[in-house]
Protein backbone atom coordinates (compact mmCIF):
# COMPACT_ATOMS: atom_id res chain seq x y z
CA UNK A 1 0.00 0.00 0.00
CA UNK A 2 1.38 3.38 -1.04
CA UNK A 3 0.78 6.43 1.16
CA UNK A 4 1.98 9.74 -0.28
CA UNK A 5 2.44 12.87 1.82
CA UNK A 6 2.29 16.28 0.16
CA UNK A 7 4.40 18.43 2.47
CA UNK A 8 4.19 22.22 2.64
CA UNK A 9 5.76 25.03 4.63
CA UNK A 10 3.76 24.13 7.73
CA UNK A 11 6.18 21.24 8.22
CA UNK A 12 9.13 23.63 8.64
CA UNK A 13 7.06 25.99 10.77
CA UNK A 14 6.07 23.13 13.06
CA UNK A 15 9.75 22.40 13.69
CA UNK A 16 10.21 26.04 14.69
CA UNK A 17 11.79 27.62 11.64
CA UNK A 18 10.69 31.10 10.56
CA UNK A 19 9.96 30.29 6.93
CA UNK A 20 6.80 32.24 6.08
CA UNK A 21 6.95 34.92 3.40
CA UNK A 22 6.17 37.44 6.14
CA UNK A 23 9.27 36.33 8.07
CA UNK A 24 11.40 36.57 4.95
CA UNK A 25 10.07 39.97 3.89
CA UNK A 26 11.20 41.52 7.18
CA UNK A 27 14.72 40.45 6.29
CA UNK A 28 14.43 41.21 2.58
CA UNK A 29 13.20 44.79 2.90
CA UNK A 30 15.41 46.01 5.75
CA UNK A 31 18.64 46.46 3.78
CA UNK A 32 18.64 48.37 0.48
CA UNK A 33 22.11 49.94 0.45
CA UNK A 34 23.51 47.79 -2.35
CA UNK A 35 20.27 47.53 -4.33
CA UNK A 36 19.63 49.06 -7.73
CA UNK A 37 16.99 51.77 -7.99
CA UNK A 38 14.60 49.21 -9.48
CA UNK A 39 14.94 46.82 -6.52
CA UNK A 40 14.64 49.69 -4.03
CA UNK A 41 11.32 50.71 -5.59
CA UNK A 42 10.18 47.09 -5.61
CA UNK A 43 10.91 46.72 -1.90
CA UNK A 44 9.06 49.96 -1.12
CA UNK A 45 6.02 48.59 -2.95
CA UNK A 46 6.20 45.42 -0.87
CA UNK A 47 6.29 47.46 2.35
CA UNK A 48 3.27 49.47 1.19
CA UNK A 49 1.21 46.30 0.85
CA UNK A 50 2.83 43.79 3.19
CA UNK A 51 -0.44 41.92 3.67
CA UNK A 52 -0.70 41.13 -0.04
CA UNK A 53 2.91 39.98 -0.14
CA UNK A 54 2.37 37.54 2.71
CA UNK A 55 1.28 35.28 -0.16
CA UNK A 56 4.14 36.11 -2.49
CA UNK A 57 3.17 33.75 -5.31
CA UNK A 58 -0.26 35.30 -5.74
CA UNK A 59 1.22 38.75 -5.15
CA UNK A 60 3.62 38.39 -8.07
CA UNK A 61 0.69 37.54 -10.33
CA UNK A 62 -1.22 40.58 -9.11
CA UNK A 63 1.84 42.88 -9.28
CA UNK A 64 2.06 42.58 -13.06
CA UNK A 65 -0.74 45.15 -13.29
CA UNK A 66 1.19 47.77 -11.29
CA UNK A 67 4.39 47.10 -13.25
CA UNK A 68 2.48 47.66 -16.51
CA UNK A 69 0.72 50.81 -15.30
CA UNK A 70 3.99 52.34 -14.03
CA UNK A 71 5.75 51.74 -17.33
CA UNK A 72 8.06 48.95 -16.25
CA UNK A 73 8.97 46.16 -18.64
CA UNK A 74 8.78 42.38 -18.44
CA UNK A 75 12.54 42.38 -17.97
CA UNK A 76 12.21 44.73 -14.99
CA UNK A 77 9.57 42.43 -13.51
CA UNK A 78 11.71 39.32 -13.96
CA UNK A 79 14.75 41.06 -12.44
CA UNK A 80 12.66 41.77 -9.32
CA UNK A 81 11.34 38.21 -9.28
CA UNK A 82 14.86 36.81 -9.61
CA UNK A 83 16.23 39.04 -6.84
CA UNK A 84 13.37 37.94 -4.61
CA UNK A 85 14.06 34.25 -5.30
CA UNK A 86 17.82 34.51 -4.82
CA UNK A 87 17.45 36.32 -1.50
CA UNK A 88 14.68 33.94 -0.40
CA UNK A 89 16.92 30.94 -1.06
CA UNK A 90 19.73 32.48 1.01
CA UNK A 91 17.31 33.30 3.84
CA UNK A 92 15.84 29.79 3.92
CA UNK A 93 19.30 28.26 3.88
CA UNK A 94 20.19 30.27 6.98
CA UNK A 95 16.97 29.04 8.63
CA UNK A 96 17.85 25.42 7.80
CA UNK A 97 21.10 25.81 9.68
CA UNK A 98 19.25 26.56 12.91
CA UNK A 99 18.27 22.89 13.07
CA UNK A 100 21.07 20.92 14.66
CA UNK A 101 21.22 17.45 13.17
CA UNK A 102 23.76 15.78 15.43
CA UNK A 103 22.12 16.67 18.73
CA UNK A 104 18.57 15.96 17.58
CA UNK A 105 18.97 12.95 15.31
CA UNK A 106 17.29 10.52 17.71
CA UNK A 107 14.35 12.85 18.34
CA UNK A 108 13.96 13.54 14.63
CA UNK A 109 14.02 9.90 13.56
CA UNK A 110 11.54 8.75 16.20
CA UNK A 111 9.25 11.76 15.81
CA UNK A 112 9.11 11.55 12.04
CA UNK A 113 8.54 7.78 11.97
CA UNK A 114 5.80 8.08 14.58
CA UNK A 115 4.20 10.90 12.60
CA UNK A 116 3.94 9.15 9.25
CA UNK A 117 2.62 6.00 10.93
CA UNK A 118 -0.03 8.03 12.81
CA UNK A 119 -1.85 9.28 9.71
CA UNK A 120 -5.20 7.96 11.03
CA UNK A 121 -4.86 8.99 14.65
CA UNK A 122 -6.97 12.16 14.34
CA UNK A 123 -10.25 10.48 13.48
CA UNK A 124 -13.11 9.02 15.43
CA UNK A 125 -14.17 5.39 15.20
CA UNK A 126 -16.52 5.63 12.22
CA UNK A 127 -14.16 7.63 10.00
CA UNK A 128 -11.18 5.49 10.99
CA UNK A 129 -13.23 2.45 10.03
CA UNK A 130 -14.00 3.90 6.59
CA UNK A 131 -10.29 4.45 5.88
CA UNK A 132 -9.35 1.04 7.29
CA UNK A 133 -11.96 -0.76 5.16
CA UNK A 134 -10.41 0.81 2.07
CA UNK A 135 -6.89 -0.07 3.26
CA UNK A 136 -7.86 -3.70 3.66
CA UNK A 137 -8.16 -3.99 -0.11
CA UNK A 138 -4.38 -3.54 -0.32
CA UNK A 139 -1.94 -6.21 0.80
CA UNK A 140 1.57 -6.02 2.22
CA UNK A 141 3.28 -3.32 4.23
CA UNK A 142 2.98 0.45 4.00
CA UNK A 143 5.28 2.44 1.73
CA UNK A 144 5.56 6.14 2.64
CA UNK A 145 6.32 8.51 -0.24
CA UNK A 146 6.78 12.29 -0.11
CA UNK A 147 6.18 15.17 -2.50
CA UNK A 148 7.71 18.31 -1.01
CA UNK A 149 6.55 21.74 -2.10
CA UNK A 150 9.19 23.29 0.18
CA UNK A 151 12.55 24.67 -0.90
CA UNK A 152 14.34 23.60 2.29
CA UNK A 153 15.91 20.21 2.99
CA UNK A 154 14.25 19.80 6.40
CA UNK A 155 11.99 17.01 5.15
CA UNK A 156 15.03 15.33 3.56
CA UNK A 157 16.77 15.39 6.94
CA UNK A 158 13.86 13.63 8.62
CA UNK A 159 13.67 11.12 5.78
CA UNK A 160 17.40 10.42 6.06
CA UNK A 161 17.19 9.97 9.83
CA UNK A 162 14.52 7.27 9.52
CA UNK A 163 16.24 5.66 6.56
CA UNK A 164 19.18 4.79 8.80
CA UNK A 165 16.79 3.06 11.24
CA UNK A 166 13.82 1.76 9.18
CA UNK A 167 12.62 -0.51 12.00
CA UNK A 168 11.09 2.64 13.54
CA UNK A 169 8.35 2.39 10.91
CA UNK A 170 7.19 -0.92 12.36
CA UNK A 171 5.20 -3.60 10.59
CA UNK A 172 1.68 -3.99 9.24
CA UNK A 173 -0.47 -6.95 10.21
CA UNK A 174 -2.41 -7.99 7.13
CA UNK A 175 -4.55 -11.13 7.29
CA UNK A 176 -2.29 -12.79 9.81
CA UNK A 177 0.96 -11.89 8.04
CA UNK A 178 3.44 -9.27 9.26
CA UNK A 179 4.88 -6.97 6.60
CA UNK A 180 7.58 -4.35 7.12
CA UNK A 181 6.70 -0.72 6.47
CA UNK A 182 9.27 1.31 4.54
CA UNK A 183 10.17 4.65 3.05
CA UNK A 184 9.69 5.11 -0.68
CA UNK A 185 10.55 8.19 -2.74
CA UNK A 186 10.92 11.88 -1.99
CA UNK A 187 10.51 14.52 -4.72
CA UNK A 188 10.98 18.29 -4.53
CA UNK A 189 8.46 19.48 -7.09
CA UNK A 190 9.31 23.18 -6.64
CA UNK A 191 13.08 22.81 -6.48
CA UNK A 192 15.31 23.63 -3.52
CA UNK A 193 17.34 26.50 -2.08
CA UNK A 194 20.21 25.30 -4.26
CA UNK A 195 18.59 24.60 -7.61
CA UNK A 196 15.53 25.02 -9.84
CA UNK A 197 13.37 27.19 -7.57
CA UNK A 198 9.77 27.39 -8.81
CA UNK A 199 7.86 30.41 -7.47
CA UNK A 200 4.81 31.70 -9.25
CA UNK A 201 1.17 31.04 -10.09
CA UNK A 202 -0.75 28.05 -11.35
CA UNK A 203 -1.61 29.36 -14.82
CA UNK A 204 -1.88 32.49 -16.95
CA UNK A 205 -5.35 33.31 -15.60
CA UNK A 206 -3.67 34.19 -12.28
CA UNK A 207 -1.42 36.79 -13.93
CA UNK A 208 -3.41 40.00 -13.65
CA UNK A 209 -1.72 41.76 -16.58
CA UNK A 210 -0.29 39.18 -19.01
CA UNK A 211 0.17 41.87 -21.67
CA UNK A 212 3.21 43.00 -19.66
CA UNK A 213 5.02 40.15 -21.40
CA UNK A 214 3.85 40.96 -24.93
CA UNK A 215 6.73 41.13 -27.38
CA UNK A 216 9.07 39.20 -25.09
CA UNK A 217 10.34 35.67 -25.42
CA UNK A 218 8.00 33.17 -23.73
CA UNK A 219 10.73 32.38 -21.19
CA UNK A 220 9.81 35.61 -19.38
CA UNK A 221 6.20 34.76 -18.64
CA UNK A 222 7.04 31.08 -18.15
CA UNK A 223 9.23 32.07 -15.20
CA UNK A 224 5.97 32.97 -13.44
CA UNK A 225 3.82 29.92 -14.31
CA UNK A 226 4.84 26.94 -12.17
CA UNK A 227 4.10 24.08 -14.59
CA UNK A 228 5.97 25.98 -17.32
CA UNK A 229 8.90 26.70 -15.00
CA UNK A 230 9.15 22.98 -14.27
CA UNK A 231 9.33 22.34 -18.02
CA UNK A 232 12.13 24.90 -18.31
CA UNK A 233 14.05 23.22 -15.47
CA UNK A 234 14.11 19.96 -17.50
CA UNK A 235 14.23 17.64 -14.46
CA UNK A 236 10.72 16.18 -14.92
CA UNK A 237 9.99 16.80 -11.22
CA UNK A 238 6.37 17.64 -12.00
CA UNK A 239 5.93 14.43 -14.00
CA UNK A 240 7.69 12.31 -11.37
CA UNK A 241 5.51 13.71 -8.59
CA UNK A 242 2.33 13.10 -10.57
CA UNK A 243 3.40 9.53 -11.32
CA UNK A 244 3.93 9.04 -7.58
CA UNK A 245 0.40 10.28 -6.89
CA UNK A 246 -0.98 7.91 -9.52
CA UNK A 247 0.41 4.94 -7.60
CA UNK A 248 -0.94 6.19 -4.26
CA UNK A 249 -3.68 4.45 -2.30
CA UNK A 250 -3.94 7.26 0.24
CA UNK A 251 -2.77 10.89 0.00
CA UNK A 252 -2.10 13.09 3.03
CA UNK A 253 -1.71 16.87 2.62
CA UNK A 254 0.23 18.33 5.54
CA UNK A 255 1.34 21.87 6.27
CA UNK A 256 0.00 23.63 3.21
CA UNK A 257 -3.05 25.61 2.25
CA UNK A 258 -5.04 24.20 -0.62
CA UNK A 259 -4.92 27.54 -2.41
CA UNK A 260 -5.33 28.52 -6.03
CA UNK A 261 -1.64 28.89 -6.87
CA UNK A 262 -1.31 25.10 -6.56
CA UNK A 263 -4.66 24.41 -8.22
CA UNK A 264 -3.06 21.98 -10.68
CA UNK A 265 -2.37 19.48 -7.90
CA UNK A 266 -5.88 19.65 -6.44
CA UNK A 267 -7.37 19.11 -9.89
CA UNK A 268 -5.12 16.11 -10.40
CA UNK A 269 -6.01 14.57 -7.05
CA UNK A 270 -9.75 14.96 -7.73
CA UNK A 271 -9.32 13.28 -11.10
CA UNK A 272 -7.38 10.41 -9.53
CA UNK A 273 -10.09 10.00 -6.88
CA UNK A 274 -12.66 9.73 -9.65
CA UNK A 275 -10.60 7.02 -11.35
CA UNK A 276 -9.67 5.13 -8.15
CA UNK A 277 -12.72 4.44 -5.92
CA UNK A 278 -10.51 3.26 -3.03
CA UNK A 279 -8.27 6.35 -3.01
CA UNK A 280 -8.75 8.46 0.12
CA UNK A 281 -7.44 11.95 0.87
CA UNK A 282 -6.57 13.38 4.29
CA UNK A 283 -6.06 17.15 4.60
CA UNK A 284 -4.46 18.53 7.74
CA UNK A 285 -6.12 21.78 8.84
CA UNK A 286 -4.45 23.29 11.89
CA UNK A 287 -7.08 26.04 12.05
CA UNK A 288 -10.08 23.70 12.22
CA UNK A 289 -12.44 24.26 15.17
CA UNK A 290 -12.07 22.04 18.20
CA UNK A 291 -13.72 18.65 17.80
CA UNK A 292 -15.05 18.52 21.32
CA UNK A 293 -18.27 18.72 23.30
CA UNK A 294 -20.58 19.88 20.49
CA UNK A 295 -19.50 18.84 17.00
CA UNK A 296 -21.70 21.12 14.85
CA UNK A 297 -19.05 23.78 14.21
CA UNK A 298 -16.39 21.21 13.41
CA UNK A 299 -18.71 19.32 11.06
CA UNK A 300 -19.71 22.50 9.22
CA UNK A 301 -16.04 23.39 8.80
CA UNK A 302 -15.09 19.97 7.42
CA UNK A 303 -18.04 19.94 5.02
CA UNK A 304 -17.01 23.34 3.63
CA UNK A 305 -13.37 22.27 3.27
CA UNK A 306 -14.37 19.18 1.30
CA UNK A 307 -16.53 21.23 -1.04
CA UNK A 308 -13.83 23.87 -1.48
CA UNK A 309 -11.35 21.19 -2.51
CA UNK A 310 -13.60 19.47 -5.05
CA UNK A 311 -14.55 22.88 -6.48
CA UNK A 312 -11.10 22.96 -8.07
CA UNK A 313 -12.18 20.09 -10.31
CA UNK A 314 -14.43 20.17 -13.35
CA UNK A 315 -16.36 17.11 -12.20
CA UNK A 316 -20.15 17.00 -12.01
CA UNK A 317 -22.08 17.38 -8.77
CA UNK A 318 -22.66 13.64 -8.35
CA UNK A 319 -18.97 12.82 -8.78
CA UNK A 320 -17.95 15.61 -6.42
CA UNK A 321 -20.34 14.39 -3.74
CA UNK A 322 -18.95 10.86 -4.00
CA UNK A 323 -15.36 12.07 -3.79
CA UNK A 324 -16.16 14.22 -0.76
CA UNK A 325 -17.05 11.07 1.19
CA UNK A 326 -13.40 10.06 0.81
CA UNK A 327 -11.91 13.39 1.90
CA UNK A 328 -11.05 13.52 5.60
CA UNK A 329 -10.13 16.69 7.52
CA UNK A 330 -7.57 16.20 10.28
CA UNK A 331 -7.02 18.85 12.95
CA UNK A 332 -4.44 16.87 14.92
CA UNK A 333 -0.74 17.42 14.37
CA UNK A 334 0.74 14.04 13.43
CA UNK A 335 4.24 15.55 13.72
CA UNK A 336 3.71 16.96 17.20
CA UNK A 337 6.87 15.20 18.44
CA UNK A 338 8.89 17.40 16.07
CA UNK A 339 7.29 20.62 17.26
CA UNK A 340 9.58 23.57 18.11
CA UNK A 341 12.81 21.57 17.89
CA UNK A 342 14.90 24.63 17.06
CA UNK A 343 13.98 26.20 20.39
CA UNK A 344 16.02 23.53 22.14
CA UNK A 345 19.10 25.37 23.56
CA UNK A 346 21.35 22.49 22.49
CA UNK A 347 20.30 23.24 18.96
CA UNK A 348 22.02 26.62 18.94
CA UNK A 349 25.61 25.38 19.35
CA UNK A 350 27.44 26.59 16.29
CA UNK A 351 30.27 24.11 16.71
CA UNK A 352 28.04 21.11 16.08
CA UNK A 353 27.04 19.71 12.74
CA UNK A 354 24.14 21.49 11.00
CA UNK A 355 21.64 20.38 8.45
CA UNK A 356 23.03 19.09 5.17
CA UNK A 357 21.07 18.56 2.00
CA UNK A 358 20.33 14.97 1.05
CA UNK A 359 21.19 14.30 -2.54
Amino acid sequence: MNITFLIGNGFDLNIGLKTTYTDFLKDYTKNTETDSDLIKCFKKDILRDAKMWSNAEKAFGDATKAFKELGYTAEDFCLCHEDFCVKLAAYLLSEEQRLNYSSLNDTISKGFAKGVCSYKKGFRETETGVITTSENTFSGGLTFNFVSLNYTAVLDLCYKAVRTNPSLLGKRNFRGGMYENRLGNIIHVHGTVHRDMVLGVNDISQIKEPTLFDGYDEEYINEMIKPKTNEINEENSDKKAFELLKTSDLIYIYGMSTGETDKLWWERICELMKQKPNLHLIIHKFDAPEDGLIRRTFRLFTNEERKAFTNYSELGDTQRSEIETRIHIDKTNIFVDLKELVKNPANQKQSEKVLTTVS
